[in-house]
C-alpha cells in the first residue's frame, strides 16, 4: 500500500465502513493483570494455594502486539447480512485499488 494503516482506515470510513486503526486488547497488558488487581484485596488467583506459578511473571506477547500493529478492525453487527458484506467488500476493494503501490 502507498499509505499507512491510519490513512487506509480514514479512507475506508469515508466510504461508510466503520473502521478502527487498532483493537489492542491483550489481557497481559491490562492494568488489572500487570498490577494483579483482581478479586478485591485477596490477590486471587495469584495467591491461591493451587497456583504453582511465579506470581510476578510477565507475559510479553510479541506476536499479538505485531498482529494488532499490522491489522485494523471492522466491527461487525449481528444483523449484517449479504448486502452489508458486499458493501464492505466493495469499499475495501475500492480503497485498496486506490492505494496499491504501482
Amino acid at each position: 500500500m502507498s499509505v499507512d494503516k491510519a490513512q487506509f482506515c480514514t479512507a475506508l470510513s469515508a466510504e461508510g465502513v466503520p473502521c478502527g486503526v487498532s483493537y489492542r486488547h491483550i489481557p497481559s497488558e491490562a492494568p488489572w493483570f500487570r498490577e494483579r488487581r483482581t478479586y478485591g484485596k485477596s490477590g486471587y488467583p495469584w495467591t491461591s494455594p493451587e497456583y504453582k506459578g511465579n506470581p510476578h511473571w510477565e507475559f510479553p506477547c510479541p506476536n499479538a502486539v505485531a498482529a494488532t500493529d499490522a491489522c485494523f478492525i471492522i466491527p461487525v453487527h449481528e444483523n449484517y447480512g449479504a448486502e452489508e458484506a458486499v458493501d464492505i467488500a466493495t469499499a475495501l476493494r475500492k480503497v485498496a485499488i486506490a492505494y496499491v503501490k504501482p
